[in-house]
């Protein structure tokens, strides 16, 4: 704001108070939008040693989102900006619970493998393996008689 830009927080001082990121009540979005920030300057863009998020992004999805090492990397390069096996990278913190909370999201969406699918997705390599959401069904409404 003191730049003579529009701020959307005119108000804060990122700078004398970096916690308002995390512990405001009044800007409870700013923990989010922050997040999601990181993730886009750090994590999509990770290309370093041969390895390409984005490129095991797709690997992982076409192979039935069943590889767990993804997801490892993808923490490790949140957390520690590199990935690999633990002679590389330490482990990220929380790891196994981000892991355990991304398949729990991935059922709620009814993207989780199935068996049946990654038996296909193995003599297959050109097609997506994951199941994609059913649309919800809406309840048809009766209207009462007129009179």
């Amino acid at each position: 704001a003191d730049a003579g830009r529009p701020s959307p927080y005119p108000k804060i001082d990122f700078c004398e108070d970096p916690e308002v990121i995390c512990g405001s009540a009044q800007y409870s979005e700013l923990k989010w939008v922050a997040g999601m920030t990181e993730w886009v300057d750090t994590v999509q863009s990770y290309d370093k040693d041969g390895y390409s998020y984005l490129e095991d992004l797709k690997r992982f999805v076409n192979g039935g989102m069943t590889y767990d090492t993804f997801i490892m990397n993808a923490s490790k390069i949140l957390q520690h900006g590199c990935h690999g096996d633990y002679t590389r990278c330490h482990a990220a913190d929380g790891a196994w619970e981000r892991m355990d909370n991304f398949k729990m999201i991935m059922k709620l969406f009814r993207l989780e493998a199935r068996e049946e699918e990654l038996a296909t997705a193995s003599s297959s390599s050109s097609t997506s393996s994951f199941s994609r959401p059913t649309p919800p069904t809406r309840p048809t409404r009766t209207r009462p008689p007129t009179v």
